[in-house]
């Protein structure tokens, strides 16, 4: 019932996974029906892909495209360079971007995500609870499903919303905006 076997193209490739694809200078096909292509790549987890330069898709159902991006969560995304995605169904892309919780998402340059369904977007974003979302400049949501927005602006409880130029907001479901 079809082809079963593994297929390399190009040199100092190795395709060793059941249905695995190898093509470029390099790279690994190690996980059953994965593919690798381009240079120094790996896909080592079942049905993963990597592609670019010095790529990793670790996982199931992984996907790692750019440089130096590594998908090790099941069914988690890296892209662009230097990118992590590392908690199943994580997706990170830009520059140094890191998703480290469940379905969390990143993108932009030097932002973070590390709590459950988290998002942050931007430059030097971080999102550190469940559900939290940062955008802008220099934002950090730090408390459960709280949100900042703007630049310089921070959240430490759950609930909490701040957006604007270097406003805080501290307090359960607190709200703050405007110019620092």
């Amino acid at each position: 019932s079809g082809f079963k076997g593994s297929f390399s193209v190009g040199t100092n490739n190795r395709a060793s996974g059941t249905a695995s694809l190898t093509n470029g200078l390099a790279n690994t096909a190690s996980g059953d029906y994965s593919h690798a292509e381009g240079y120094g790549n790996k896909a080592i987890g079942y049905g993963s892909h990597a592609e670019g330069r010095y790529t990793q898709a670790t996982n199931t159902s992984s996907h790692a495209e750019g440089c130096f991006t590594y998908a090790t969560g099941y069914a988690a995304h890296a892209e662009g360079q230097s990118t992590h995605a590392t908690y199943f169904a994580a997706h990170s892309e830009g520059y140094y971007t890191y998703a480290n919780g469940n379905a969390s998402h990143t993108e932009g340059a030097y932002t973070h995500s590390t709590g459950y369904t988290a998002h942050a977007e931007g430059y030097q974003t971080h999102s550190n609870s469940n559900a939290s979302h940062a955008e802008g400049q220099f934002t950090h949501a730090n408390g459960q499903a709280s949100h900042t927005e703007g630049r310089n602006t921070h959240t430490y409880a759950s609930y909490a919303h701040a957006e604007g130029l270097a406003t805080f907001a501290n307090g359960y479901s607190s709200h703050a905006e405007g110019g620092g």
